[in-house]
């Protein structure tokens, strides 16, 4: 069972991680559980597969550009507020955003989100050219 989920985590790696490594990962596994069981081996697999997505695939820059689309969501929503002529962003209890405050909102939180997805495309489209020239 230990191997079938082992196999599994290591056929989720890029493919070319998995051509170059992928046999060695099975073969040092089916060695290694026999002496010292499977344990810390598939939690080192896993580590793997997020490193290798996360890290090498170039996955965590899209990560840090919506973190940062993130941050700025706050200051965005307080200018909303203050357009929208809203008082609090979390109004007293009882005290209910009016609707037309609540649409303006909506849209301009809307319009900024879609703002910030597409500068991360065409800032990856970008990045994607570049590497392919250096190549």
């Amino acid at each position: 069972m230990s191997f079938l989920l082992y196999r599994s985590l290591v056929y989720l790696h890029p493919a070319a991680f998995r051509r170059q490594f992928g046999s060695e990962l099975l073969v040092i596994f089916e060695d290694a559980v026999v002496a010292d069981g499977a344990a810390a081996l598939l939690f080192d697999v896993v580590v793997s597969l997020l490193r290798q997505w996360l890290l090498r695939s170039g996955l965590w820059k899209a990560g840090v550009a919506v973190l940062g689309a993130a941050v700025q969501v706050i200051p965005a929503l307080m200018m909303a507020t203050r357009h929208a002529r809203v008082s609090q962003i979390v109004p007293a209890r009882g005290a209910p955003i009016e609707a037309d405050g609540l649409v303006a909102i909506t849209v301009f939180m809307v319009c900024f989100v879609a703002a910030m997805l597409v500068a991360v495309v065409f800032w990856s489209i970008h990045v994607a050219r570049l590497a392919a020239k250096r190549r």
